[in-house]
């Protein structure tokens, strides 16, 4: 089996784990929020705390990476999350809460790990749909959390669910360990890290033209994102009056389609389509989606519901191959999971706003739909910017 062929079979796995770790509360919420007597703006509180630390795990990895390898670091990205879960099943709130930012920081570190690994191996020219395929690991953990966390948290209750999947992210850490040497062979035991790597990257992302548009376009799309993952079960539970089995179906229908999306994104931006066009249009249908959720009542068929989900999910959660492509172009190659790490850590700094900013507008006005709007808007901004003359002269372009 060639390195490129095993990178591709064993990071999808490592994102779908990844990412469901992240999406195992707010699916659990409906009914914890009611067995534990929590406000539903505690799934936004978690959500903020989950991301919080994740802005600085990911702008100072490349360090790690380069240290101890890309697969090593990914290893460390799945275990502790499985870890935090596990310890969220006791019940306690205390725990809970103190294993957001944990979980959120070692999670952080998949997407820029993967990346350096993949990097490696692939041809720079099919570099965004090998991404793609990659990243279809983020809506294979959307299925995969939307199908079996309502089964688990119905059958035996929401603690099950926290023990099955940690439990997973567990056991795969160790079924990664035989790639090691391969995917690692690159590590520089030797390597130093130190703050002066964050405080690099930061600077670099922000003052190169073409990594800060794309930091800011990850800003916004993000928010749609996380808004869509963390609220929507409970959105449809709570006020649409939708069942929680039915909602985590139309939700898991979603992710599915988004796979498919994912590759095609990456096949049109391979060559065919730019890269800023295609980040234009999918920033303005996600904002469309995103502004079509306030618009669900009782009266909705379950089929339109799961329409908007489509929409949404294969616009806001289709996007990160054309940007891991883009990074990968930038980059030299001993580089890439350190400037991936530093442009997406505007991601977790939108995932931890967002989802916060969502439950404080939640429990101070009870209404959802102020927080979809609050998210529609930077992602149409974003989508008008990408398609206009300075957004098409700085995205897409060949490196200085």
């Amino acid at each position: 089996m060639t390195p490129l062929v095993a990178a591709i079979l064993t990071l999808p796995v490592l994102q779908t784990l990844g990412f469901m770790t992240t999406l195992v509360l707010p699916l659990a919420a409906p009914v914890m929020i009611e067995e534990l007597d929590l406000d539903p703006a505690f799934v936004g509180l978690y959500s903020g705390l989950l991301f919080l630390p994740a802005f600085f795990s990911a702008m100072s990895c490349g360090g790690f990476i380069r240290r101890f390898g890309g697969l090593r670091v990914g290893q460390f990205s799945l275990i502790v999350p499985g870890l935090c879960l596990i310890l969220s099943a006791s019940g306690s709130i205390a725990l809970i809460m103190l294993s957001a930012p944990i979980l959120g920081a070692a999670y952080a570190l998949c997407t820029p790990t993967s990346t350096h690994i993949l990097a490696r191996f692939s041809p720079p020219r099919l570099a965004p749909l090998i991404f793609s395929i990659k990243q279809t690991g983020v809506p294979l953990g959307g299925i995969l959390a939307g199908v079996a966390v309502p089964f688990l948290v119905l059958r035996d209750g929401w603690e099950s669910a926290f023990l099955v999947m940690g439990g997973l992210c567990v056991a795969y850490t160790f079924a990664l360990q035989p790639f090691r040497a391969g995917f690692d062979s690159d590590r520089d035991p030797a390597h130093r890290q130190s703050m002066a790597g964050f405080q690099t990257m930061f600077r670099r992302v922000l003052r190169d033209r073409r990594l800060r548009l794309l930091a800011i376009t990850v800003f916004a799309f993000v928010g749609v994102q996380t808004s869509f993952a963390t609220y929507f079960v409970l959105y449809l539970v709570d006020r649409v009056g939708v069942s929680l089995q039915d909602a985590g179906l139309v939700f898991s229908l979603s992710q599915g389609v988004a796979i498919f999306a994912r590759i095609l994104w990456g096949w049109l931006g391979s060559g065919l389509v730019s890269a800023r066009l295609l980040l234009a249009l999918l920033g303005l249908f996600m904002s469309g989606g995103a502004v079509a959720l306030t618009l669900f009542s009782a009266a909705w068929p379950l089929a339109g519901i799961a329409a908007v989900g489509v929409v949404i999910a294969t616009t806001a959660m289709g996007w990160h191959g054309l940007v891991l492509g883009e990074v990968s172009r930038m980059a030299p190659p001993e580089e890439v999971g350190g400037m991936a790490g530093g442009v997406l850590s505007f991601g977790s700094l939108s995932a931890m706003a967002y989802p916060a900013l969502f439950g404080v507008v939640l429990g101070v006005t009870g209404s959802y739909s102020l927080g979809f709007y609050i998210a529609a808007v930077p992602a149409l901004v974003a989508g008008l910017f990408l398609l206009s003359p300075g957004g098409a002269a700085r995205v897409g372009e060949e490196p200085a």
